[in-house]
């Protein structure tokens, strides 16, 4: 087979390459050119929706502080409007309002009465203030008050209509259905007896029963805002608009049929359906397409009164040149990159296909998976076919290699890129032993090739359900396993996942025992232990041959419980720290408390009984007939505990730890004195 090297093949590539080189540079100029003047165009946008949304801020801003100080007036002063001091404080709202040069009025009413009492800067400039009684005859009182701070009877130029009510407007119903000690906006609407728009700050007082009692309100008037955003253009003609959360736009002056502000209010319009999923604290971006034109469109939120500032921008105004002197570029280079093309093509499919297939090969063993098969290349490239030989070898020996060591053990060790080193560290992790019931018994009357084809279906099943809640399968200990959660890396919830994990080998050994007794097979029967502890984790052995492994005291105490299976004739038994961690997940049994030979703590073993909210009712009822039966032992009251362990083996007389702690009572009952020296735990009679 005739092979090129590399080299060649990659003088080839470059030779080709360089025949849609105008086409390249075009490209690089056109994109480059592109990002200069979209990030110009970002910079322009970013310090005008940053000044526009300082301007809206400090604007809408006004209106808090204000009804703040008026609900202090009312604090200070509760029947205001039925003192004589209410031109006090008439007076101090004039003031008030003297400095906050962006409300026209502000004011409260009675909820009960409807009465009001505001104060007001008019069209002239004068500050006024005024009372309306609505149920009275008194008629309104208007007062102005003079550069010296004097008060003196007045018209109120822009008066309130005859028959005046505040509970019949916007504000004060936007008050009622607000809370206490929040501010609230009215959406835009026409001011009484003036031509501007504008909308109200409103703030609700309520008595001790949360019922409202007074409604306060600050009228911001929008006309200067009309004209300020008006005022406003980005780019060559895009436009800023004040929009509320409901999809409202603020009038414009400039909104004239066929106007540009109206053609891009048309275009801004079509986005609105779409601010419910806007962000209430970031600008958001959109680019869309409207009546064959296509537009940027920003919206910027201002948090005060659920205002956004929009400012939409034709893509024409910074993209129509780039893109005219992009296609001269295009068609230019086509015709170079057609002749270049084919050949290009050809060769560097010689050099992409097997690379693609070895970097898809190399991903998939840096992921631990190991595909049947894979597509190979006969390459001719010589440096190629050597390259893609030796990644097939070392797939087929690290495919053996995962054979011996976890998976998932493997890829942390590939992960790292790491020699593995002996040494450990101590680790918070939950232990499961398994254990295949009477294996040796079942033994004596097969072959050995038998022996071993029945521990290996017994072992497929439990391993599989142990990698799948995430456990390693660190040992085989014979016709059982050691499996480790929360190992070796971290694993929230990996007390529950080993509950999962054992009772799921359950259900499956229960689905495998239908399918052997219907071939006279003995079943496969589980014992299992689990227990959580801080263990030293890690590699031990030698310098020479080591494995991944836990010890201490925590995992000894693992494999008792799984011995002591056949003691209480369950399948699964938890320590205390495993079941405290789960126990909200399933539905709980506990077994016994026991003195464990070489332990000088008590161990108490519990066995779950099925997820919770999911577990047969006669198996908690069962458990708790049980419990209340084993806290009569417990307490040394053996008559008792075995009148209650009879009941319930009356009605589950299968059940092992019945039976145990019947007969254990029953034994102690005929010992001299057996309170004497009784700690409510039984010492296990092997290890």
């Amino acid at each position: 087979m005739i092979m090129m090297s590399l080299r060649r093949t990659t003088v080839l590539l470059i030779a080709g390459l360089l025949a849609g080189t105008g086409m390249l540079i075009g490209s690089i100029a056109y994109f480059t050119t592109r990002h200069s003047i979209i990030e110009l165009r970002d910079s322009l946008i970013a310090q005008t929706t940053d000044a526009v949304s300082q301007r809206m801020e400090s604007y809408f801003g006004q209106a808090a502080p204000a009804l703040l100080f008026v609900d202090r007036l009312l604090t200070l002063n509760p029947k205001a409007m039925e003192t004589d001091h209410w031109q006090d404080i008439g007076l101090q709202m004039a003031l008030f309002l003297d400095s906050q040069l962006e409300i026209t009025w502000i004011y409260f009413a009675e909820v009960e009465t409807g009465n009001l009492l505001g104060a007001v800067r008019d069209s002239d400039g004068r500050l006024l203030f005024t009372r309306i009684h609505v149920d009275s005859d008194r008629i309104p009182v208007t007062m102005e008050v003079t550069p010296e701070g004097k008060i003196r009877p007045a018209t109120l130029t822009d008066s309130l209509p005859d028959g005046y009510d505040a509970r019949t407007r916007p504000w004060f119903t936007t008050g009622m259905q607000t809370p206490a000690n929040t501010v609230a906006w009215t959406s835009p609407y026409q001011f009484l007896q003036s031509e501007t728009r504008g909308v109200t700050a409103t703030l609700t007082r309520r008595n001790a029963a949360d019922a409202p009692v007074q409604i306060l309100g600050a009228d911001l008037d929008l006309s200067e805002t009309a004209v300020f955003m008006d005022s406003l253009t980005i780019g060559k003609t895009g436009a800023a608009f004040l929009v509320r959360s409901d999809g409202k736009f603020l009038a414009s002056r400039g909104d004239r049929p066929g106007s540009r502000l109206e053609k891009l209010r048309d275009a801004l319009r079509s986005q609105i359906g779409k601010m419910g999923e806007f962000s209430k604290d970031d600008i958001t971006r959109i680019e869309f397409s409207h009546a064959n034109s296509d537009y940027l469109a920003v919206f910027q939120p201002i948090s005060k009164p659920g205002f956004f500032t929009s400012f939409i921008l034709p893509k024409d105004d910074y993209l129509g040149s780039i893109r005219h002197n992009a296609w001269l570029t295009i068609i230019l280079s086509v015709v170079i990159l057609g002749i270049a093309g084919v050949l290009g093509v050809l060769l560097s499919r010689r050099v992409t296909e097997p690379l693609d297939q070895i970097a898809h090969d190399l991903r998939e063993m840096g992921e631990l998976r190991f595909p049947e098969g894979h597509l190979e290349f006969k390459s001719k490239i010589r440096e190629i076919a050597h390259l893609e030989s030796s990644v097939r070898k070392m797939k087929t020996s690290l495919l053996s290699f995962s054979r011996f060591v976890p998976k998932r053990l493997l890829g942390s060790l590939l992960a790292q890129g790491e020699e593995a080193k002996l040494g450990g560290e101590l680790r918070r992790i939950t232990v499961q032993f398994t254990d295949l019931a009477g294996f040796t018994k079942m033994s004596e009357a097969l072959t050995p090739e038998e022996s071993f084809e029945e521990l290996h279906e017994f072992l497929e099943i439990i391993t599989t359900e142990q990698h799948r809640f995430g456990g390693i399968t660190s040992n085989f200990t014979g016709d059982g396993t050691l499996a480790l959660f929360n190992a070796p890396d971290d694993q929230p919830g990996h007390e529950a996942k080993a509950v999962e994990a054992a009772l799921s080998c359950v259900r499956a050994l229960e689905i495998c025992n239908r399918r052997r007794i219907s071939s006279r097979k003995d079943q496969l029967i589980a014992r299992i232990g689990i227990n959580t502890a801080e263990v030293l984790v890690g590699n031990l052995g030698t310098s020479v041959r080591f494995t991944y492994t836990a010890v201490g005291d925590g995992v000894n105490l693992c494999s008792r419980m799984e011995g002591l299976n056949k003691l209480y004739g369950t399948q699964i038994l938890v320590g205390k720290e495993t079941q405290e961690a789960a126990e909200d997940k399933f539905e709980w049994r506990m077994v016994d408390r026991l003195s464990v030979v070489g332990r000088s703590r008590l161990t108490e073993l519990f066995e779950p009984l099925g997820h919770t909210g999911k577990t047969d009712e006669r198996k908690i009822r069962m458990a708790t007939a049980y419990e209340s039966a084993l806290s009569r032992y417990f307490s040394g009251e053996f008559a008792e505990a075995i009148s209650k362990f009879e009941a319930v083996a009356r009605e589950w007389p299968d059940d092992g730890p019945t039976a145990v702690l019947l007969k254990r009572c029953k034994d102690l009952l005929k010992k001299d004195n057996p309170t004497i020296e009784w700690d409510g735990s039984f010492t296990a009679p092997f290890k």
